[in-house]
């Protein structure tokens, strides 16, 4: 990888960090020990869910992890008994991000005053 796109990453990754803290902060979490351990799950969360996508986009690559939602039980079974990676946790579709941005931004209840 190009030392630009390192470069980049490293911004993106610090910018993160700190949009996490300010959301801390604001909610009465700034300086506090949780304030780690909440800003430390957000990655592991985002970086589990970053791999299931990689991995399934390349199991599937005419396929979206939207069409994850749509998979049987077979189906998923057989997914993930082909994942080279033993340790990815098995998730449900409403378990990743995508699910939870396209609740956020289709779940009428969320926009309602």
């Amino acid at each position: 990888m190009p030392n630009n796109a390192l470069l980049q990453i490293k911004q993106d990754t610090l910018s993160l960090i700190d949009d996490l803290k300010v959301s801390c902060t604001s909610f009465g979490l700034g300086n506090d020990g949780n304030e780690y351990k909440i800003i430390t799950q957000c990655f592991l969360y985002k970086f589990l869910c970053d791999k299931f996508e990689f991995f399934f986009e390349t199991k599937f690559p005419n396929k979206t992890i939207r069409d994850y939602k749509d998979f049987n039980e077979e189906e998923k079974e057989d997914f993930f008994l082909t994942l080279s990676d033993k340790q990815l946790p098995k998730l449900a579709y409403d378990e990743l991000l995508s699910y939870l941005f396209e609740k956020h931004f289709n779940d009428n209840d969320l926009h309602q005053s």
